[in-house]
């Protein structure tokens, strides 16, 4: 335990050793055994300032706050749920609309290969398919 990590403790934990963490409370006692002038005027001022600390209190609040504070909190919430409709049905027909698009743009990626080849042709006709005029094989 070095002075320096002392000062640390006591700024971060006070100078109520039940707040340390168990394994630096010996070492620090040792230190303030092996140099008590130095280190006592350290745990002086972190106990004054704890006192300080603990000394503050906070009046309750009054009555009219709290009611205002309750009547302003119901208002708010009205007005949001009163707003809050058209915000889902618009994201709802947003994500949609994304959703649509997504889809088109990914089905035009996928079928861009298989665009008609004029050289092809009689081998992808169907009975249904306008067959050429051509018929000179015959």
């Amino acid at each position: 335990m070095t002075p320096d990590r002392l000062r640390t403790l006591l700024s971060t934990y006070g100078a109520d050793w039940r707040r340390w963490p168990a394994g630096e409370r010996d070492a620090a006692r040792a230190l303030l055994a092996r140099d008590a002038a130095a280190q006592q005027r350290m745990l002086d001022h972190a106990a004054q300032l704890d006192d300080w600390l603990a000394s503050h209190a906070v009046a309750a609040p009054d009555r009219a706050l709290s009611e205002r504070i309750v009547a302003g909190a119901s208002t708010t919430l009205r007005a949001r749920r009163e707003r809050a409709w058209w915000w889902r049905g618009a994201g709802l027909a947003a994500i949609g609309l994304a959703g649509s698009l997504a889809g088109a743009w990914g089905v035009s990626l996928a079928l861009h290969d298989f665009g008609a080849n004029p050289g092809d042709w009689p081998l992808r006709a169907t009975a249904f398919s306008a067959l050429p005029a051509d018929w000179s094989d015959e």
